[in-house]
């Protein structure tokens, strides 16, 4: 990372504007849904999950307690900071979780859409134009389930302000909170760290290797609390979730037998991949090249998600985020102006 640090604003009024009026959107739909069908419908598929890990973050995973044995405790206990999010702005109140996990939820579509807009923007375009981003195909299918997709999205945007503003400290802070959303995001920083690796600069990779230390802290904790590493859970093997590249998830499209919903899925990742590599080809930006990666994922995509065809929905939403605003944040003809007139260089 370069030592000079921009001293360019990370977001400006209208970004956030733009970004509380997607969040607001968002939160207009929870309590629709939630005064029509029940709290409980928020908690559909893994929200479930990180409500029970809110209620008790560094507890030793009893209160998985009756959960079905594909649950994996340690597993869940390992992507934390959505739900120690909630914790926290619940100041430990078990009561309050059922108010601060949505509460987490919006503000991580705060965060996504305030940055795309704010991305857009520094490429010549109306920010406005940022909140496309979030008409992707699994948004609709995802919200307004409690998961944190929004938020990995939103932190992969903010780990690469940070990086193209060469403010190296906030980039590493950003990058170690990503993981501990979701260790696989770290396919994301990718195209930050791969080129390093090229160049051989060995002190910009010990900086680097410096994210991943809070992740490794919190596993060595749930080691000793719960008695199993989280990525070798029992309850939920790797096999399930991971297979060899087009033999599990994605080998549904040319199957007779697939199911409509499962053929819905495995289709949307081959899409999903496709534009990926095409915007990444076309833009050529970092960002564009993080949703590449991150979408890579879908290609070893296992048994689990075939079973749960709407998971792999979910777990796409991510890629699918960043690939759209690499798409919408491209120089228009009348960017330098635009620029001008908001003082971005």
């Amino acid at each position: 990372m370069p030592t000079v640090p921009s001293k360019s604003l990370l977001v400006r009024r209208e970004d956030v504007i733009f970004g509380l009026m997607a969040a607001a959107a968002v939160a207009a739909v929870m309590i629709t849904v939630a005064s029509n069908q029940g709290y409980v419908f928020l908690l559909r598929s893994d929200a479930q999950h990180f409500y029970r890990v809110a209620l008790d973050p560094f507890g030793d995973g009893r209160i998985f307690a009756g959960a079905d044995q594909w649950t994996g405790t340690a597993y869940r206990y390992g992507r934390i900071l959505f739900p120690l999010a909630a914790w926290v702005l619940a100041l430990g109140q078990r009561r309050l979780i059922p108010v601060t996990l949505p509460l987490a939820y919006v503000s991580g579509v705060l965060l996504f859409a305030t940055l795309a807009c704010a991305r857009c923007a520094r490429a010549g375009r109306q920010p406005i134009v940022g909140l496309a981003a979030l008409l992707v195909p699994s948004a609709f299918l995802t919200v307004p389930l409690l998961v944190p997709e929004f938020l990995i999205a939103g932190l992969v945007l903010l780990t690469y302000h940070f990086a193209e503003t060469n403010r190296a400290r906030p980039t590493l802070v950003a990058a170690a909170m990503l993981l501990l959303a979701r260790e696989t995001a770290v396919l994301a920083l990718a195209p930050l760290i791969v080129p390093h690796i090229r160049r051989r600069e060995w002190p910009a990779l010990l900086r680097w290797s410096v994210v991943a230390i809070p992740l490794l802290v919190w596993y060595v904790w749930l080691r000793e609390r719960i008695g199993v590493w989280p990525f070798l859970d029992p309850g939920h093997p790797a096999g399930r979730a991971l297979d060899l590249p087009l033999r599990g998830f994605l080998s549904a499209v040319w199957r007779a037998d697939t199911a409509p919903a499962l053929m819905f899925a495995a289709g949307l990742g081959w899409v999903t991949i496709a534009i990926g590599a095409a915007v990444a080809r076309w833009r050529r930006t970092p960002v564009a090249w993080a949703g590449l990666s991150m979408a890579s994922l879908i290609l070893v995509f296992g048994r689990g998600e075939a079973e749960l065809p709407g998971e792999a929905v979910r777990l796409m939403l991510p890629a699918q985020l960043l690939i759209a605003v690499a798409a919408l944040a491209h120089r228009s003809s009348d960017s330098e102006q635009f620029n001008a007139d908001r003082g971005v260089a």
